[in-house]
């Protein structure tokens, strides 16, 4: 039998409540990683030109992660599903194609992105020196893909079976890792080579392949029998294509975002930027660090959401299902009206922590965060009621929303106000915080529809 979490069963408010605070906490560890080097790179020496290097390549990452978030995503439905349903074996099943599907993605990704990367730098905008940066920078963090997307996929497989407290313990271990390894080697302490912003790089994947050998010793151990047994391992060409049918839609749901997110910092480079100036991006790149620490929190609520829908649609408790997503989102609602608050009263000290030295970088990064910090609490409804429809396994409608309001309001928005009406960058900043609050009443309209309901897995 399987081990019961209570999920299906147990006090709701109280459950959403303590299975989404250890995800919301293992969520922020995942972004700490970028926190973390961006306060280490903010401390070198003429910190503007790698500050900006990483503003260019953050979002160009993500693509990778949210395109095996998706894949993650559709993982986690699945097991939660069948573990909602008792169907034991099903969920192994689950789990080891899902394996062998990332490694694919990996590896992919790996090597296209090793080989392009100066292309993609200079597609971006990037110029000179940061240029330079952008593209090193770049070639190693794609190389080194393999221990971001495994790390994403077994800590997901493991929450999927109703496992909130290892995946945390293991991000907890690996994000320590990197908090001690990005100083050795960005700034050559105690006999380490000085690499500076590669150091960064390096201390982070070293970090996340420790995460990757704890997170399978755990599986393999796993009280919730998620691992496949021996024998269980073959390729299943029909559940492949079923994760791939559930993920991409995701996937594409969550690249739009990040494609608006690079469209916007490649208006930003080409419209107030220049190769001796790029104060604006390197502003804008730590201003996308704060607000990812938003998505995040609200990332950790959703998977409290989508877990619990999955399991409890498994069990066909439907209502039980519903009112779990409205908690999962009244809980990201308020925790992020705290993190506002926060960032309206403290935004010039937030931002100085990660580029001291360099007043119009912190002039600019704190006019970005008093405008968009504004919408969080509304973005992290909009997260947790798209994660709670995955979870449901309606992966298409999120994909579409966010495709409309991305692709046809914020961008061709802030393109128009600021290249066709010349406005300033104070336009991009507004468009960005308008467009969240427009997707999260959005998201919530869509929801209260119900036709997540009748879809099966």
């Amino acid at each position: 039998m399987i081990a019961s979490n209570g999920v299906v069963d147990g006090p709701l408010f109280g459950g959403v409540a303590r299975f989404g605070f250890p995800m919301v906490v293992a969520m922020l560890l995942h972004g700490s990683f970028n926190l973390v080097d961006a306060f280490f790179i903010g401390g070198m020496d003429d910190a503007r030109d790698p500050l900006a290097a990483v503003g260019n390549c953050d979002p160009l990452l993500m693509i990778v992660v949210v395109f095996a978030n998706g894949i993650a995503t559709a993982t986690v439905a699945m097991i939660a599903r069948a573990k909602g349903a008792g169907r034991e074996a099903d969920m192994r099943r689950v789990t080891g194609q899902s394996i062998v599907l990332v490694l694919l993605i990996s590896a992919v990704f790996g090597v296209s992105g090793a080989v392009f990367a100066r292309e993609i730098g200079y597609a971006m905008g990037a110029r000179g020196n940061v240029l330079e940066l952008t593209a090193q920078y770049l070639e190693l963090m794609f190389a080194g893909t393999f221990a971001m997307i495994v790390l994403l996929q077994l800590t997901s497989i493991l929450r999927g079976a109703g496992d909130a407290r290892g995946p945390t313990i293991i991000l907890i271990t690996a994000s320590l890792l990197n908090v001690i390894w990005d100083p050795i080697l960005i700034y050559g302490l105690w006999g380490a080579p000085e690499l500076g912003l590669m150091g960064a790089g390096w201390a982070t994947i070293a970090a996340r392949l420790v995460g990757c050998a704890l997170a399978l010793i755990l599986c393999l151990r796993s009280r919730f029998q998620v691992f496949p047994k021996r024998g269980e391992w073959h390729i299943d060409g029909g559940l492949l294509r079923k994760l791939v049918a559930l993920g991409i839609p995701n996937s594409a749901q969550m690249i739009v975002r990040v494609l608006a997110v690079v469209g916007l910092v490649a208006l930003v480079n080409h419209t107030f930027t220049t190769p001796e100036d790029q104060s604006e991006v390197a502003a804008f790149g730590l201003g996308i660090r704060f607000d990812m620490v938003a998505m995040f929190i609200a990332m950790g609520w959703g998977a409290a959401a989508s877990t619990y829908v999955g399991q409890n649609l498994g069990a066909r408790k439907v209502r039980r299902a519903q009112h779990a997503a409205w908690i999962a989102a009244l809980c990201a609602f308020m925790t992020l009206l705290f993190v506002t608050g926060v960032a309206q009263g403290m935004a010039e000290t937030l931002v100085g922590i990660f580029a001291p030295g360099e007043p119009r970088v912190i002039e600019i990064g704190v006019e970005y965060l008093g405008i968009v910090s504004l919408s969080y609490a509304f973005a992290g409804v909009g997260v947790v009621i798209s994660l709670a429809l995955n979870g449901a396994g309606s992966t298409r409608a999120p994909a579409i929303i966010d495709g409309l309001v991305y692709g046809l309001l914020i961008l061709p928005a802030a393109a128009i106000l600021v290249v066709g009406m010349g406005l300033d960058r104070k336009a991009v900043w507004y468009c960005v915080c308008g467009g969240n609050i427009v997707l999260a009443m959005v998201y919530v309209a869509w929801f209260t529809r119900g036709r997540w309901r009748r879809i099966a897995l």
